[in-house]
């Protein structure tokens, strides 16, 4: 019988270099592209959310809830929302489970794994609020009307919006990826000096508050500088974290002098 050539050891070495080449120069394609599919659906969970404040909007004349829902000094009023669409997303959840958490932050504090921009909040370790998620809510939104007492302590009732139908809606934000249930930034807020939020942020008793607010919405979760939110007219589409400080998040919103970027946010895109 022939006998058959087998490889040579130079050869097999060869092969296993140009194996690991490859792999070296797929990965970051790999990684890339597994970021933009989480990042689409991340953004085809927010067109759901806005459809469901949308549904409830309709429903109510236009107009968001008040978040009126407690005490004036309690600090869950800044979960109205959260209680108000209740009866929506938990439907939404029994087709869409993950409908609450962006794909690229699915995991909290609490379970042990929610880290960095990555973590999601979770409320279900706190008496009487069994939520969690990774979206948050401009808190601006709210129908707080003359009179009524703003959930966003020393904040004046007439910078909300009260209504979703507003002119030039499409520069307004609705819901967005955030480690904290909501937020009601100020035009001179100024961003973490780390990609991360603080300590324990997301499982922190509410009535310790985070100031400034922005942070809440500012984290390098999608690459390159971005997030994803749905704004008033229920468009989606990705955020530059410096773009943050150029949307209209209230009545009264005006440009502060551009921020000192810290150093984890100088190297992304200027807006």
């Amino acid at each position: 019988m022939q006998k058959r050539p087998a490889f040579t050891l130079i050869e097999l070495l060869v092969v296993i270099a140009i194996i690991a080449l490859l792999m070296a120069i797929l990965m970051p394609a790999l990684k890339k592209a597994k970021m933009q599919a989480k990042s689409v659906v991340c953004q085809s969970n927010l067109k759901q959310w806005g459809l469901l404040f949308s549904m409830y909007t309709h429903e109510n004349d236009g107009y968001f809830m008040t978040g009126d829902i407690a005490p004036p000094t309690s600090p869950w009023t800044r979960g109205a929302w959260l209680l108000s669409l209740k009866p929506y997303y938990k439907a939404l959840e029994s087709r869409k489970p993950k409908v609450r958490f962006c794909p690229m932050a699915e995991r909290t504090e609490l379970d042990g794994a929610g880290r960095g921009p990555y973590t999601a909040w979770d409320w279900r370790a706190l008496s009487g609020f069994n939520e969690y998620g990774s979206y948050g809510f401009n808190l601006w939104g709210y129908n707080v009307q003359p009179g009524m007492r703003s959930p966003l302590r020393g904040r004046l009732p007439e910078y909300h919006w009260r209504t979703i139908n507003v002119r030039r809606a499409g520069e307004v934000p609705l819901f967005l990826d955030s480690w904290w249930p909501g937020g009601g930034p100020e035009a001179d807020d100024t961003p973490l000096a780390e990609n991360r939020p603080p300590a324990a942020a997301s499982n922190l008793a509410a009535s310790v508050y985070h100031k400034p607010e922005m942070p809440h919405f500012c984290i390098d979760r999608h690459g390159n500088g971005t997030i994803n939110g749905v704004f008033f007219d229920s468009s989606v589409r990705k955020i530059g974290l410096k773009e943050l400080w150029k949307l209209r998040w209230h009545r009264d919103w005006k440009e502060a002098p551009t921020p000192t970027w810290p150093d984890w946010m100088k190297k992304f895109k200027d807006y």
